[in-house]
Parts: structure tokens; C-alpha cells; sequence
């Protein structure tokens, strides 16, 4: 597994319990990625006070 740094450059409520976020890479700076894939994501849940995984599919087309 790949791993890669991110910060959440925006994020945008699509309906009331889904939400649309853009990523901005930091390192490295692309993805390489095939139609279907998905990414796994550790994201910082504050009331358990730990990261937890979640898995996201990739919106973007293939370069």
C-alpha cells in the first residue's frame, strides 16, 4: 500500500449526510489511479479520540 499526505482544501455539503471533499496533495504531489479505484482514508474522529479508517472512491478521471 501507497501511502500519501493531504489536506482537505474544501468540502462541500451535497445532501444532509453526504459530503463532496477536494484533497490537495502535499507528497507526493499526484496519483497515479485506474477507473474503480478507491482510496482508504485515516481520519481523526474526536469523540473516540483516535483515527479511524474510511474508504472513498476516487471522482476524478484517470490522467
Amino acid at each position: 500500500m501507497q501511502e500519501f499526505k493531504a489536506h482537505v482544501s474544501r468540502v462541500k455539503d451535497l445532501t444532509h449526510n453526504v459530503r463532496e471533499l477536494e484533497l490537495s496533495l502535499i507528497s507526493p504531489d499526484t496519483i497515479d489511479f485506474k477507473a474503480g479505484q478507491w482510496v482508504s482514508l485515516d481520519i481523526w474522529h474526536p469523540k473516540l479520540n483516535q483515527h479511524v479508517p474510511r474508504q472513498y472512491s476516487i471522482a476524478s478521471p484517470p490522467r
